[in-house]
């Protein structure tokens, strides 16, 4: 293998081991010499070295005055800067002093074949730097529309926008895939001198291949299409006649890729012909990736928008019905009922909540309750009944019920509505019967669709932990309102998962990269959905830090030490407890040794050393365990 010498400015040691690897997978072994200082800096420059990259935003001095010294003691070493984002006003300007590429951090693959293009660049002078300059500025301004517009058409729009304001560049236009043909859907377009015809913005990829575009080629092959030089190609099929009166002269299609489909092509078309170099479709490859990673992401932010809100409509459902819903297990014990059941029976939720519903039925009228093994045959109840209310006095009610799966267990679903009025119009009974079949189908449905917008697993963990959370505050000796709160948001504080795929949740086996980074996105989106609620504490904060670590390695923020609150560190501690003593779908319980282990290895390490220590007086002194 060649040997590439890279002096990389930067305090992050962690860098050079992807750098190493992504050079080698291209056939080149390195030799990384790292500097954190101008003084290192300029004593390093004293040794020969092929490139130089930078950190932008990561380093102790400025990178102008780095780009500088490289500048002044080596002309024309290529300098490369890896950043997450830089404005645009300072890119230019750092450009225009010297930079010859940037590289989004974490790009380790683009890094590579960037350094190998500058190696060659500077070897044979065979590239335009201004060219490259220019389209990389607009690889930037794509990418900050992508951050900023949050309508899917709008942003397509601004992008062909962008593109074309390059002078290169005569059209930009996307298309989607038309479903069940094979043809694509102008969606929006920006030309720089005139309208364009219906032809100009026709593809297909049919089987024949006779009416092929360069558009059509690219989603065909799923892959980047590349028409060089128009007017020497082949002028019989329609899509480049049509181009040729409208005078490009090569072309590019980039597929666009969302959940892995192709759903359309960005095309570009140059004034010149020849005009997309490898390092041209390089920076359009990557930014054609960004394009479909901000649609994805846009339309999940709409899925998950209108999954927000049936959820909101589900439950008011549930709570504002005139009619008492209430569930039950398989035992008759209670597991939810809505504020219409016990305040109609003349209970307290408090009061409700501790009552079996055989409780509710008056004795003589036990006997005509279909039983449980006659409710799972039939599936759908429908009976008369007489209910007691707390002050003795008797309720006639009509109860339709099902059995159906709540959190993996079976469980009946009752809707009751008081019919004392009803028995003295059988015309009233026969309406009220069809408004009650409407209600309970709505409930039903309300209650299913619910459970589906939750991991099965969610329910009782989040319960567990804002009972482990609640007792850790007490054992902290927190205040009862303090410890309160800190239950509440252990209830909720897994909200954030309604916004992963259910598939991924449940998954028995080991998660992908991907599966896993989607996951580290639930708390930053239960953030997004409890913020704006008017709590009077910051459940929403919590929530936000529950997976952060004092050391900085958690997530989504990677805070550190007094960064995260201390409410935060104890839904933390009562979180990873939780999860090592429960069952999951890939594993079972690991056991109360190997969760007090855990986190009394990491005490002062990840986690907080006052919350581990009462934790573990919890379990070892008092002899706490999970219900």
């Amino acid at each position: 293998m060649n040997v590439i010498s890279i002096l990389l400015i930067s305090d992050n040691i962690e860098d050079i081991s992807p750098i190493s690897l992504s050079m080698e997978q291209t056939g080149y072994k390195t030799r990384i010499q790292q500097v954190d200082s101008i003084a290192s800096l300029a004593i390093a420059l004293k040794d020969k070295h092929d490139i130089v990259i930078s950190e932008y935003n990561d380093c102790r001095f400025p990178v102008l005055e780095a780009l500088n010294t490289v500048n002044g003691r080596c002309p024309g070493l290529p300098f490369i800067l890896i950043a997450d984002n830089i404005p645009e006003d300072i890119l230019v300007k750092l450009v225009q002093a010297g930079v010859h590429d940037f590289v989004k951090k974490g790009y380790f693959k683009r890094l590579a074949q960037v350094i190998l293009r500058e190696l060659r660049t500077s070897a044979k002078e065979q590239y335009s730097p201004s060219n490259l300059n220019d389209l990389l500025l607009t690889v930037g301004r794509v990418n900050r529309l992508i951050a900023e517009i949050s309508d899917e058409i709008s942003l397509l729009q601004a992008i062909c926008t962008a593109i074309t304001e390059e002078p290169q560049f005569k059209i930009a236009w996307i298309g989607y895939v038309q479903d069940n043909s094979f043809e694509t859907r102008p969606v929006t377009y920006s030309g720089q001198d005139q309208e364009y015809g219906p032809s100009f913005f026709r593809a297909t990829w049919d089987d024949t291949g006779t009416e092929n575009s360069v558009t059509g080629t690219a989603i065909k092959n799923r892959q980047i299409s590349i028409l060089r030089n128009i007017t020497k190609e082949d002028n019989t099929q329609p899509w480049r006649q049509s181009m040729v009166q409208e005078l490009p002269a090569s072309a590019i299609s980039l597929p666009l890729k969302v959940y892995d489909k192709i759903i359309g092509a960005l095309t570009i078309c140059s004034v010149y012909a020849d005009a997309f170099t490898e390092e041209d479709v390089d920076l359009l490859a990557e930014m054609a990736g960004d394009i479909s990673l901000g649609i994805q992401n846009l339309r999940q932010r709409v899925e998950l928008q209108k999954n927000e809100e049936q959820l909101r409509l589900q439950s008011m459902l549930l709570e504002t019905s005139m009619d008492s819903v209430m569930v039950h297990d398989m035992n008759g014990k209670l597991v939810y009922t809505n504020p219409v059941a016990y305040t109609s029976r003349g209970y307290s939720g408090e009061e409700f909540s501790i009552l079996e519903i055989k409780d509710l039925v008056a004795p003589d009228s036990r006997k005509d309750i279909p039983t449980m093994s006659e409710r799972r045959q039939t599936g759908l109840s429908n009976f008369e009944t007489l209910h007691v209310r707390k002050d003795g006095s008797i309720m006639p009610v009509e109860v339709i019920s099902s059995v159906m799966e709540f959190n993996g267990q079976p469980v009946v679903v009752s809707t009751t509505r008081d019919i004392t009025a009803r028995k003295h119009a059988d015309q009233q009974l026969r309406d009220s019967y069809k408004q009650l079949q409407q209600t309970f189908a709505g409930v039903t449905q309300a209650i299913s669709a619910t459970v589906e917008l939750r991991d099965p697993y969610t329910a009782g963990h989040q319960l567990r932990v804002a009972r482990l959370s609640n007792a850790i505050a007490r054992e902290m000796g927190l205040s009862e309102e303090v410890a309160g709160q800190i239950y509440t948001a252990g209830l909720i504080h897994d909200i954030g998962k309604i916004s992963v795929p259910a598939e991924i949740l449940s998954k028995p086996g080991k998660l992908s990269k991907i599966e896993f980074s989607l996951i580290q996105m639930h708390p930053q989106a239960g953030y997004e959905i409890l913020k704006n609620i008017d709590f009077p504490f910051p459940v929403a904060r919590w929530v936000l830090e529950h997976h952060e670590f004092i050391d900085g390695s958690g997530y989504p923020s990677g805070l550190t030490g007094d960064q995260i609150c201390l409410e935060s560190k104890i839904l933390v501690i009562a979180d990873t407890v939780e999860a090592i003593l429960s069952h999951r779908p890939y594993r079972p319980s690991l056991g109360t040794e190997a969760a007090l282990n855990q986190i009394s290895t990491n005490k002062d390490k990840i986690y907080d050393g006052t919350v581990v220590d009462a934790c573990l007086r919890l379990f070892k002194e008092k002899g706490y365990h999970l219900e």
